[in-house]
């Protein structure tokens, strides 16, 4: 533990994951109003997440999920960021992240019904299985 502690004081790991943390945020924000989209950021930076504004928000966050590990991404609404993260692995994210959020664009504006765009289930909201 206490060489943990020790390497987080050398590398300043609080404000490289901070920095990384707010670059994916902003990201995010933009990549959403470039692509047509409202989503709501939030949390601190080292656990980045985001939220769909749209009654369909858990379809859109299954389908982002689905097409990311389609791309080799294990990834969804919620990024815990490390120090293994660079800048430059965050934007190979957000040109395939982009691309997904257009495509969401597209199935809010033309209404289009998930079965068309998910592989699988919906994914619930947190401890719904909890109630079953």
């Amino acid at each position: 533990g206490l060489a943990t502690l020790e390497e987080m004081e050398r590398l300043k790991s609080w404000m490289i994951i901070t920095d990384l943390g707010s670059y994916l945020l902003s990201a995010w924000k933009d990549m959403a109003g470039a692509a047509g989209l409202s989503i709501q950021v939030g949390s601190l930076p080292a656990i980045a997440t985001f939220r769909f504004n749209s009654e369909r928000h858990l379809a859109y966050k299954t389908y982002f999920t689905q097409e990311l590990l389609a791309s080799g991404y294990l990834g969804g609404c919620l990024v815990f960021l490390s120090t293994a993260h660079t800048k430059k692995i965050i934007d190979k994210y957000c040109e395939r992240a982009f691309e997904i959020f257009k495509s969401i664009h597209h199935f809010e504006a033309d209404n289009i019904p998930e079965s068309e765009f998910l592989q699988g289930p919906k994914c619930r909201t947190p401890f719904t299985r909890l109630n079953d």
